[in-house]
């Protein structure tokens, strides 16, 4: 659903921004009216409209999402808006990115100009989503944006976007700064998505979308393979378990100069060389540790010689078998009885992957269980504040390596706060 945004704008980026906007898409999901009254039960709220805003993994541009929760089950979700960044801005949070990824000295200024921009960007993204929905939120939960996960340790889980400036502006409890928390604490940064995700399992159970009591693997392959083990009763379990698309894309690019092939239809126009696939996974035979990083240089150096004696196609074919069936091996060494493996998108597009993958397990995607992939950042944001707001955990030993679960976030509070409950609940 379109909509037409009235609303000032007054920093240099004005132009561009009034371009961006005209190009918002606003999508409207089971939408509700927001209740103002907040019913407390036990010393915590019983169900809570927050506001999420991060930014877009890829930097393509900054997303909100209403959504109802009590910290373990979302009730409903409500409005979500997508504000697209202008070309310039996504090529210097790019150039950012490779800056920040390496040794060299922090250039103050550049983060600062980035820090400013990504903060108007929130905050008008906040304001007219309130205005459409012509109800406040009750809590704010910002992520800001991130650079990427070879910049964490750099940035010690600091990401674009002031959440102190937003909350003066807004005047609502917010709370942010998870990734900065979590790192405090001894953790890595990582998998703070996963008691969302385990939320989504829990209500496509409900719903009879998944059987009782499932085990499903849900696995990113956008960079490295990403996997989130969820059972309905267990803490969830993540670990990187291999390359996923991104070695075979970075290898193909540089040996053979052949574009990516995110939807699989270079590798599926080759053979797959069965006796290289066996070789390479012999040779990559160390078992993944949780909240451990996986090392792309050990794959590189065990497989690219190789892979020369090959055609384009053929390599392409044979190193997404390889990748494939390395994280199949690796899911199954932390757990065996795994149902489903659902793929989050754009991962579910790349048709070879998938179909390799369905050789060992059903394999699933966020649409097939009516989940919002559009806005997962969003949303998670959202569903992680109400979590740490209800003293909840959204960081465990077994997901981002912190010595005891963790409620992992900052809150900030408006000493003007129209609900007083809300401050006692927090407190």
């Amino acid at each position: 659903m379109f909509y037409k945004i009235p609303f000032k704008y007054n920093f240099r980026s004005a132009t561009l921004f009034v371009l961006a906007v005209r190009n918002a898409v606003f999508f409207e999901e089971r939408y509700v009216r927001m209740r103002s009254a907040v019913t407390l039960k036990e010393g915590y709220m019983k169900f809570t409209w927050c506001l999420g805003i991060a930014g877009h993994k890829n930097y393509n541009g900054i997303q909100a999402s209403f959504l109802s929760a009590n910290g373990d089950l979302m009730c409903e979700s409500g409005l979500h808006a997508f504000f697209p960044y202008p070309a310039a801005l996504k090529r210097e949070m790019e150039s950012a990115r490779q800056y920040y990824s390496l040794s060299a000295p922090t250039d103050k200024k550049s983060w600062e100009h980035l820090d400013k921009e990504i903060t108007n960007w929130s905050l008008q993204i906040a304001k007219v989503l309130i205005e459409k929905t012509r109800r406040n939120p009750d809590l704010i939960g910002y992520g800001g944006q991130s650079l990427g996960l070879e910049c964490l340790p750099r940035l010690k889980g600091e990401n674009l976007g002031s959440a102190s400036f937003l909350q003066a502006k807004l005047k609502k409890p917010l709370i942010s700064h998870f990734q900065a928390r979590d790192m405090v604490n001894g953790g890595t940064g990582r998998f703070l998505e996963a008691s969302y995700f385990q939320m989504l399992v829990r209500r496509a159970i409900k719903e009879e979308a998944l059987k009782k009591d499932a085990q499903v693997a849900i696995v990113d392959l956008q960079e490295v393979a990403q996997v989130v083990l969820i059972h309905p009763a267990k803490d969830p379990v993540a670990f990187e378990a291999g390359p996923g698309t991104s070695l075979a894309r970075e290898i193909m690019q540089r040996l053979f100069q052949v574009p990516d092939d995110e939807y699989g239809q270079v590798a599926t126009r080759g053979s797959v060389h069965s006796a290289w696939v066996n070789k390479f996974l012999k040779q990559c035979d160390a078992p993944v540790v949780a909240t451990q990083r996986c090392d792309l240089s050990a794959y590189r150096h065990c497989i690219e010689k190789g892979l020369t004696l090959l055609t384009p196609l053929d390599c392409m074919a044979t190193l997404s078998t390889f990748s494939a069936q390395l994280l199949v091996k690796n899911i199954q060494h932390f757990e065996e009885n795994v149902q489903a493996l659902i793929l989050t998108d754009p991962s579910a597009q790349n048709l070879f992957f998938k179909t390799q993958l369905s050789r060992f397990f059903p394999v699933l995607t966020f649409k097939d269980l009516n989940w919002n992939s559009d806005f997962l950042e969003s949303e998670q944001c959202a569903f992680n504040a109400l979590r740490v707001f209800n003293h909840r955990p959204i960081s465990f030993p077994t997901t981002t390596g912190v010595a005891q679960p963790l409620s992992s976030g900052v809150l900030s509070l408006h000493l003007g706060a129209e609900n007083p409950d809300l401050l006692k609940a927090a407190a």
